[in-house]
């Protein structure tokens, strides 16, 4: 099946191998895989494509990431028109949208941060400015911006500190355009139901959960692709 937001990898056995030389491994899957669309009547759209290049510098047994001048490589592509293209390259420090969710190869999630806060404080204005009924901000802080912040929870590392400066701006006019002080106790705001609380999911809690989760669910499988990735 040739779907979008594909991501493709290749690397090296040998230890020896530089960047260039796995880069021009890529190059080959590349264009076996943009054949394979070809001829199912789709095409790469150069402009929405990107890629990376991991090769490491060592100085007196310290390692940095190799920039493109000190490792250079690049890859192409056909586009509809069959015009051979040149993709664009990034540092592994720079994070770009796949699947919704904001990834940098270096591990940061910095980017995903911004990008969630400044849709929690997009959200917190709109709602301040719309005067919507008590019931109703309850409601749209559920089943919008909350479910916003949970999506990207099973593979983000945010640190606890960092969900909660997320969560601050939601809280902050949810509950108080629920009828709400602003500092509820938190206890009752992020406990269940069953124990009289709002039930409003705390992320680092979820993130922990969703993470067990998938961790129960894809390492039962020695065949399964995902569950290999997270067991190496």
């Amino acid at each position: 099946a040739f779907v979008d937001d594909t991501d493709l990898f290749a690397s090296s056995d040998n230890a020896s191998a530089n960047g260039a030389e796995v880069a021009a491994s890529l190059q080959q899957s590349l264009d076996l895989w943009e054949g394979g669309i070809r001829a199912t009547g789709g095409a790469i759209e150069p402009e929405k494509s990107f890629w990376y290049l991991i090769d490491f510098v060592w100085t007196r047994g310290t390692w940095r990431y190799a920039t493109e001048d000190e490792c250079p490589a690049q890859l192409t592509v056909l586009d509809l028109n069959g015009i051979r293209k040149t993709l664009k390259r990034l540092h592994p420090s720079q994070a770009e949208r796949t699947l919704g969710v904001r990834l940098a190869p270096d591990g940061s999630w910095q980017a995903q941060f911004e990008y969630l806060l400044a849709q929690g404080k997009k959200w917190a204005d709109n709602t301040r400015a719309a005067r919507l009924p008590r019931h109703l901000v309850r409601q749209s802080m559920a089943s919008t911006i909350m479910k916003t912040m949970e999506y990207p929870l099973a593979i983000t590392c945010f640190t606890n500190s960092q969900c909660e400066a997320l969560m601050k701006p939601i809280l902050k006019v949810g509950l108080s355009g629920s009828g709400l002080m602003n500092n509820f106790p938190r206890a009752v705001v992020f406990g269940p139901h069953s124990r009289q609380g709002l039930a409003i999911k705390h992320m680092y809690t979820d993130q922990g959960v969703q993470h067990i989760a998938r961790i129960q669910r894809f390492t039962q499988d020695k065949h399964d692709m995902t569950g290999e990735l997270m067991m190496a």
